[in-house]
């Protein structure tokens, strides 16, 4: 039997082969994105780091690439000015229609020397709002729709200035169409910029824990075609690693992977022994960031947490390591909620939603201890 490559993928940076769980999700959001429904002109998609939110906008935007009326532009919050990133790509993906609009513009009086010659400098001489609208309209008139995802988001100039630019061609009818992921403290942000609100009536899609009996599932049958087989712990032992987190679900897999070979059992035994690894590479490529982004007091609530070793830690063992009343716990309770991080796993407790951040959380504490 050859050899079958490792199918999963810990990578930030591409789809994976196995996408379980969101399928139904993501073929709603492409059929009502194709239809047109207004409801998804504008579609906002959050959650923790490492929940999937780029592989989602990247499989959305590679399936309604694949229809001939459609154009798919991805920009980067690292730019600071969108609208001429708009400008470059329709360059490259509308060759005609931007050839068409030079011909227009240069019809209505604006010269260009040497026309047809050098295209890219002559386009870098227009407006880019003017250049992007003029091509987009003559795009809708010929019945085709462009979508632009955009990753990471965050509420800054360059956002705010094209969410206005965006709003304008909504308005005159332009078929073009916005998909924005970013975390839910960013996304929480962005709604209460004052120049951003209209997202709030923008369709909100929550990337939530991947399904436990799903993620069973992939596992077997994955593994069952390489020629591995789970025992039936070791297969419950997998899962209870991933915990429904989407980053962990591929990392298991990859690691589990990685330590056999066709032919060989998955049992407990050889789940554990991966655990080490997992950990560091949980740590080294997600929980230190998320742990840099947290508050002082967000940080000392999580630790609370960690110190009780306990599957689900009472509200009343956080309070009192923090030193303060229900009021003030309850505020960072719901910010560390809001973010995904933790969960109200029954009245008056809570627990974390993330697999072993408890670990995590108890071994940066040592490394705090030695200032590391």
């Amino acid at each position: 039997m050859t050899e079958i490559k490792n199918p999963f993928s810990p990578s930030f940076a591409r789809v994976p082969e196995i996408f379980i769980d969101r399928e139904d999700l993501v073929k709603e959001t492409v059929k009502r994105i194709l239809q047109n429904d207004p409801m998804y002109q504008t579609t906002l998609i959050y959650g923790a780091r490492g929940s999937g939110k780029t592989t989602f906008i990247t499989d959305v935007a590679k399936q309604i690439s694949s229809n001939k009326n459609w154009i798919t532009v991805d920009l980067s919050m690292a730019s600071k000015d969108l609208k001429k990133d708009l400008a470059d790509e329709l360059e490259v993906k509308a060759e005609s229609e931007v050839r068409q609009f030079l011909k227009e513009f240069q019809g209505g009086g604006f010269s260009f020397a040497g026309f047809g010659v050098n295209v890219s400098r002559k386009i870098k001489e227009i407006p880019s709002n003017i250049f992007v609208e003029r091509v987009l309209a003559n795009l809708t008139k010929k019945g085709v729709n462009v979508l632009v995802t955009i990753d990471e988001v965050v509420s800054n100039d360059a956002m705010r200035e094209f969410a206005s630019f965006f709003q304008l061609l909504v308005r005159k009818d332009i078929a073009i169409s916005l998909i924005l992921a970013g975390l839910p403290e960013n996304v929480t942000t962005i709604e209460t910029d004052q120049i951003l609100t209209f997202l709030l009536r923008s369709k909100k899609i929550t990337l939530t824990p991947l399904d436990k009996f799903d993620v069973m599932g992939a596992y077997r049958e994955t593994f069952t075609k390489g020629d591995r087989h789970f025992s039936e712990d070791g297969l419950f032992t997998a899962v209870s690693y991933v915990k429904g987190y989407a980053y962990a679900f591929q990392l298991v897999g990859y690691l589990l992977w990685e330590s056999s070979n066709a032919g060989d059992e998955i049992s407990v035994d050889r789940v554990k022994a991966i655990k080490k690894e997992y950990i560091e590479q949980l740590s080294r490529n997600v929980y230190t960031m998320i742990y840099r982004q947290l508050s002082d007091v967000d940080r000392s609530f999580v630790n609370a947490m960690a110190r009780s070793k306990a599957k689900e830690t009472k509200m009343s063992t956080i309070k009192e390591a923090l030193g303060v009343n229900s009021q003030y716990a309850n505020i960072y309770r719901n910010r560390l909620i809001e973010a995904q991080l933790i969960t109200s796993s029954k009245y008056g407790y809570v627990a974390f939603n993330l697999p072993m951040f408890g670990e995590f959380l108890l071994q940066q504490a040592k490394f705090d201890d030695f200032d590391l």
